[in-house]
């Protein structure tokens, strides 16, 4: 859906306009550099981790892949490309057969999906991406029959494929936090044992899996199990704002760390360049802008999201707009699907 565009005027590039994200790659080589040579007059290291998590996961995933037969990867639909770690991927595929799910599908512009299977393929001819909804019951178009069929296949392929003490076949999943890894690994454990509950925790926060965990049966005939990995394995960020940005709109970071003003201003910026404008109508404005803070403010004014607060000069209650729930209300519906499948990395695959 589009609107006259006359009097709008687009941003060439998007920018910032609060400082945050201070511990992202690009400033850790400075920061290493400088802790190296604090270093030198150091007398003693002390390390603070979370308890949680007390040993290194990583090296315990190295060992559970001795265990494995396939590595299964969970992303994003809408960033195939942004966010994913494809060196530490391409480190683990090498010594494993991959698949790559792509979740969410029915928040992606489906014109995309050929292009990514191309580009997944030409990058490793001896992976498979797979397309799923996770949250859709339908297994006519929700992609979940397609997963187990494929991994088996792939195993079977695989020249490294050859035990035996064989006794059903074993999988990683891993990805960036927030990809549905947790949900689509409950779902082939509730649908081929046809079992209910959880066999692993889900949420829709950035990082809910901490560690770890044991061996989760998901088939019976043949026996399949599976290894889920930490949530703290962060999205591959060094490539720039935008890579930035896109996982914070697929909420692969932390809402609290970007802020939803900054995200509603990056979702307000792509929608204006790919002439996308439904914003309009969810937010009661009259015209397209480009300016967040006219349409986060008109935008509460239409939903009535006003708050009271003294006023220091008159010593009294004042009402103002409460962009904040406003911008909350925004990043939720662009999530949602409500103003269109998107595909945030077109730009990538010109």
């Amino acid at each position: 859906m589009s609107l006259a565009t006359k009097e709008l005027v687009l941003r060439s590039h998007f920018e910032l306009k609060t400082a945050i994200l201070k511990w992202f790659p690009r400033h850790m080589n400075r920061g290493m550099r400088e802790m190296m040579q604090t270093l030198r007059k150091v007398d003693c290291l002390v390390e603070v981790h979370d308890s949680r998590i007390p040993f290194d996961w990583m090296r315990e995933m190295m060992q559970t892949l001795r265990k494995v037969d396939c590595l299964v990867e969970v992303h994003d639909s809408r960033i195939p490309l942004s966010g994913r770690n494809k060196d530490l991927i391409r480190r683990l595929s090498s010594l494993k057969p991959h698949i790559l799910i792509l979740n969410k599908s029915d928040l992606m512009d489906i014109r995309y999906q050929r292009r990514i299977k191309e580009r997944f393929q030409s990058e490793d001819s001896n992976s498979r991406c797979i397309f799923v909804d996770s949250l859709n019951p339908n297994t006519r178009v929700n992609g979940f029959p397609e997963i187990l069929p494929t991994i088996i296949e792939v195993i079977r392929d695989s020249d490294r494929f050859n035990r035996e003490d064989f006794n059903g076949f074993n999988l990683m999943v891993m990805g960036i936090p927030n990809v549905g890894k947790s949900t689509i690994i409950n779902k082939l454990r509730n649908t081929n044992l046809r079992v209910s509950g959880k066999a692993t925790t889900t949420g829709a926060i950035a990082g809910v899996t901490r560690s770890v965990l044991e061996r989760i049966k998901i088939n019976a005939n043949p026996p399949v199990y599976l290894y889920d990995t930490p949530g703290v394995l962060e999205p591959r960020i060094d490539k720039g704002l935008e890579t930035i940005m896109r996982c914070a709109v697929c909420a692969t970071l932390s809402d609290q760390l970007i802020g939803y003003k900054t995200i509603a201003d990056y979702i307000l910026y792509w929608l204006n360049r790919h002439n996308n404008h439904r914003y309009v109508k969810l937010l009661g404005l009259d015209t397209p802008s480009d300016d967040i803070t006219e349409v986060l403010v008109k935008g509460s004014v239409y939903l009535q999201n006003i708050v009271e607060h003294k006023s220091l000069e008159k010593g009294q209650m004042v009402k103002r707009p409460d962009v904040e729930h406003t911008a909350q209300q925004f990043v939720t519906a662009f999530r949602k699907g409500q103003l269109g499948r998107v595909m945030l990395d077109d730009d990538l695959f010109k």
